[in-house]
């Protein structure tokens, strides 16, 4: 198979929004590995501007694809072409951590299964005859050590300057005390996360216009929410696709890589960004 890639001109942040890293942001891999692996490879071409260089994973790199171990593995890897990698857990992560730490009755295991973890426990040998209690022990002793350790304490955001990195979304600020209550949605744990979370936000968070900060220099960049229905066919058509920082101050680069055969990436250096795109040649609906 064939890959495409793409690289839009740099845009220019409003209202003085600016980040000191060099800054690449990849959302949701649900599994594809192949896709994660060219991204990299494409990144790792991207010169140097003198600014530390950070890659950053928003989560969900597991479940729906056919690869999600080893794409855990090229996200830890990473961390030798840059000087600063940051991994962020997403909802599917969650509900990884549920379905292996919490009792087989809770019917946690199931949930994680039916929303895309049965491709996981696919890569695993001898699944078809396992038990659950099986199948989680096989789980454990397969991913990587110390992985399950790092999501029970993982942070759930990252900021680089005036750009905010999760995974799902930020509550908009409305109510008394803007600060505080940001402040403690983004503190809540990954495990048993309830409704209305920094992973799993949407209708709230997607639909408003209000900006995070007086100034308007914050920008929220996320994934989760998936932002087409069909194949794309350019970076720049990704990219409008992505960019909402004029209307909402947000960037959603979740381009449905768990059902389609494309990837979309973040790249911000100064008060600038731009985007890079890759697409496998598959059959697109």
């Amino acid at each position: 198979m064939h890959f495409d890639d793409e690289t839009t001109a740099w845009k220019a942040f409003e209202n003085g929004t600016r980040t000191d890293e060099h800054l690449f942001v990849i959302p949701d891999i649900h599994g594809r590995a192949d896709l994660l692996e060219h991204m990299l490879a494409l990144i790792a071409r991207v010169p140097g501007n003198g600014r530390p260089r950070t890659i950053a994973f928003l989560g969900d790199l597991i479940d729906r694809g056919p690869e999600s171990f080893r794409a855990i593995q090229l996200a830890l890897d990473a961390k030798k072409q840059c000087d600063k990698r940051i991994k962020l857990p997403g909802n599917h992560e969650g509900m990884l951590l549920d379905g292996l730490d919490l009792p087989l009755e809770t019917t946690a295991f199931n949930h994680w299964f039916d929303c895309g973890g049965s491709s996981m426990v696919a890569e695993l040998p001898g699944h078809m005859t396992a038990s659950q209690e099986e199948i989680r022990e096989q789980l454990r002793q397969a991913l990587p050590a110390g992985y399950l350790d790092f999501l029970r304490t993982a942070p759930g955001h990252y900021k680089s300057g005036d750009l905010l990195l999760l995974h799902g979304g930020l509550r908009p600020p409305v109510g008394p005390d803007p600060e505080g209550e940001r402040e403690r949605f983004l503190a809540q744990p990954l495990a048993s996360a309830p409704r209305v979370h920094w992973a799993c936000l949407r209708r709230e968070f997607l639909l408003w216009k209000g900006g995070w900060d007086k100034a308007r220099r914050e920008i929220v960049v996320h994934g989760h929410t998936v932002m087409c229905e069909n194949g794309i066919e350019s970076g720049k058509e990704a990219a409008d696709l992505a960019d909402h920082v004029s209307t909402h101050a947000r960037i959603s680069l979740d381009m449905g890589t768990g059902y389609l055969p494309q990837l979309l990436a973040l790249e911000a250096a100064g008060g600038a960004y731009r985007f890079h795109y890759v697409r496998k040649e598959e059959y697109l609906p």
